[in-house]
């Protein structure tokens, strides 16, 4: 691995070399940029991934925060800064290519497959059995953050960037309640055994990070991190598909049909899914 000084040192000089290349932008577009990829070289700092190697995951997730944090019109600009960046690192030869339009290509492509199809799919719905399977080897871990991750997405079906971007305060035990502080702001009620979960595993965190959830590095936990634990616990159960937080939002989903909960509050408790995406799971 690169020392951290080492790293962030060759990490400042492209975005040195970057803005000193924009001769033909004014001023207040080069603050704006210089703004922007300081933010981003620090999201790379606090999840120690080198920048000449990154992987989807660490960008999905990094643009994930950012749709979160702020308004459409500021989250397209910094994610076009980033974008010029890789542009850039691109051209001179330091990456393969700009991941950000690998994932917009992959994003477009899926949504035109879906778009010119004209009945709507069943959604994949992780099996009782499966499940059981899987939190048996989490509990066979003992590993009590881990326990709480999946405690977590079974009870609430939170969304990847949700669960990465939760703090200590979002889960209230007094009204047994998960509040999501992200772009869908909600509260989604949770179990005494959630609760239980958590409290076990504050208990072991001598840090001051306000990130539920940390690394064994001591760092709040990133996407690939979390991806990283799903997979691991879907190996051992022997498992035909990746594990991802998604197939845990499916079958929150379909949990809350089964129960004949009303649709525009299944609505609310997932954050703002469309009624399209609600009738996957009304498939039998």
């Amino acid at each position: 691995m690169i020392p951290t000084l080492d790293r962030n040192r060759a990490m400042l000089e492209q975005l040195e070399n970057f803005l000193n290349s924009k001769t033909n932008i004014s001023h207040h577009s080069l603050q704006i940029y210089k703004s922007d990829l300081k933010k981003f070289c620090k999201y790379l700092e606090s999840i120690k991934v080198d920048l000449f190697k990154l992987d989807t995951y660490e960008i999905k997730a990094y643009l994930e925060i950012l749709k979160c944090r702020y308004k459409d019109t500021s989250f397209l600009r910094k994610k076009k800064t980033v974008s010029l960046f890789f542009d850039y690192l691109e051209k001179n030869g330091f990456i393969e290519c700009n991941p950000i339009k690998k994932i917009d290509f992959f994003e477009k492509n899926s949504l035109s497959k879906k778009n010119t199809k004209n009945t709507v799919e069943k959604a994949f719905i992780i099996s009782r059995e499966e499940l059981d399977q899987i939190l048996h080897y989490v509990s066979k871990k003992e590993n009590k953050r881990d326990k709480l991750i999946f405690q977590i997405l079974v009870e609430t079906g939170i969304r990847a960037y949700e669960i990465i971007n939760l703090t200590k305060h979002n889960i209230h035990p007094c009204t047994k309640q998960l509040y999501i502080s992200c772009r869908y702001a909600r509260s989604i009620p949770i179990s005494d055994t959630c609760i239980s979960f958590y409290k076990a595993y504050i208990e072991t965190r001598d840090d001051n990070y306000p990130s539920l959830f940390i690394t064994d590095y001591q760092t709040p936990l990133h996407m690939s991190s979390l991806y990283h634990i799903l997979d691991t616990y879907g190996q051992l159960a022997n498992l035909k598909y990746r594990l991802t937080p998604k197939y845990f939002r499916h079958y929150f989903a379909h949990q809350l049909l089964k129960k004949k909960y009303d649709l525009k509050e299944i609505k609310k408790l997932l954050g703002n899914s469309s009624l399209t995406t609600l009738k996957k799971y009304l498939i039998d």
